[in-house]
């Protein structure tokens, strides 16, 4: 096998037979995906190898952002990993053992965390489905374990099991971490652990349900899931919300965007009895809103009306920064606390009507390429 010089899969250098034993040559990382979830979670970082140890000290200065917001470096090692999957996918290769162990970091404590690709043993170059035995407990897909053929979103489950790693600081969401064989035993049942999903983001369980799908014919391709709002940064969301906001005062209020916005009445505005989307946020915001405005009010009983105050205090957070904070993160900050569901609302506004491709919207469903130059990786 060749992977070549492939950005974003670990390199071999060589390989050699000595005394019986075969030796290969690797690139050497700063430390396991594991490993680094780990440390970021247990303070002060100890670890038997110097080494590592140096580089975990180095490139865990940062909070994971377990609630809404990933940190910058989470987001980039997700892309990471599932870009170089998504590429494989395309040559038409299953990894097959995707887990965290496999999944090799590397950085100098200063310009953030990429992430590599390592262990191919399992590997398979084929359009056909297959048959696997073997692979690394607790991060096996349902159809390995119930001894069923597998494809492509076999891959799709064990990204998922990664991710969930990952962005939940080591927690597995079929069960407890220590105890893989019953984790296992829940993946064969489609048994989620229900503490799991509680610690989570709505956006962040939003992006793990389909690829965590029992049946693997529902799941979706990691090509597609990674323009999954999860892996945008805060300024790319809120400008992903005022194109939509842009969309909807453009489209009549009897169109099927307009109509499919009203079914989320409750699911955006949770609590409310007598103000509408105004009972989110408090009085004396709202007071100021008013007073700013020239004592323009807004209708808080329509949903295309939040999306238009959404945009308007986005673009004018300067005028709220007692409330909001002084820059547009903060202020992106404060509505989505009051509105967590709002992107994915929007989302799948515009995926569902078939917006990704418009101008105005593609930049933000614009296909990821990990590698520069469209090679193949095995011979």
């Amino acid at each position: 096998m060749d992977l070549g010089q492939m950005p974003k899969i670990l390199q071999c250098f060589g390989a050699m037979e000595e005394e019986g034993y075969s030796h290969i040559v690797l690139e050497r990382a700063g430390c396991s995906l594991k490993e680094f979830i780990w440390a970021l979670g247990h303070k002060p970082v100890d670890h038997e190898n110097s080494k590592t140890k140096k580089f975990l000290k180095d490139n865990t200065k940062f909070e994971v952002g377990y609630s809404r917001y990933l940190h910058p470096n989470i987001i980039n090692i997700i892309k990471d990993y599932m870009e170089v999957v998504a590429h494989l996918h395309k040559k038409k290769i299953r990894h097959l053992n995707i887990t965290p162990d496999n999944i090799l970091l590397f950085g100098d404590g200063k310009s953030g965390v990429t992430a590599k690709l390592a262990n191919f043993t399992f590997y398979h170059k084929s359009d056909r489905l297959l048959s696997v035995n073997d692979g690394t407990t607790g991060f096996r897909c349902p159809e390995r374990l119930l001894g069923q053929p597998e494809g492509f979103t076999s891959d799709v489950f064990s990204v998922a099991l990664v991710t969930a790693h990952v962005i939940s600081g080591g927690n597995h969401p079929y069960g407890k971490t220590a105890d893989v064989e019953q984790c296992e035993e829940n993946i064969k049942l489609g048994k989620r652990y229900k503490r799991f999903t509680d610690t989570l983001s709505e956006i962040a369980v939003d992006f793990l349900k389909d690829m965590l799908a029992p049946d693997p014919t529902q799941r979706p391709e990691i090509k597609t899931m990674l323009q999954h709002p999860l892996l945008w940064d805060k300024e790319k969301r809120a400008d992903f919300l005022c194109e939509v906001n842009n969309m909807l005062q453009e489209l009549p209020v009897n169109s099927a965007e307009v109509v499919h916005l009203d079914s989320f009445n409750n699911d955006v505005i949770t609590d409310w009895v007598y103000d509408g989307w105004l009972d989110r946020f408090h009085h004396d915001f709202l007071n100021e809103v008013t007073f700013q405005n020239n004592g323009f009010k807004y209708r808080w009983f329509e949903l295309r009306e939040l999306f238009r105050f959404v945009r308007n205090m986005l673009q004018h957070f300067n005028y709220y920064s007692l409330f909001m904070g002084s820059s547009l993160y903060s202020a992106y900050e404060y509505l989505l606390d009051e509105l967590p569901k709002l992107i994915l609302i929007s989302y799948e506004i515009v995926k569902q009507g078939n917006h990704a491709e418009s101008d105005r919207f593609k930049r933000f469903f614009k296909e990821a390429h990990c590698f520069d130059q469209d090679e193949e990786i095995l011979n």
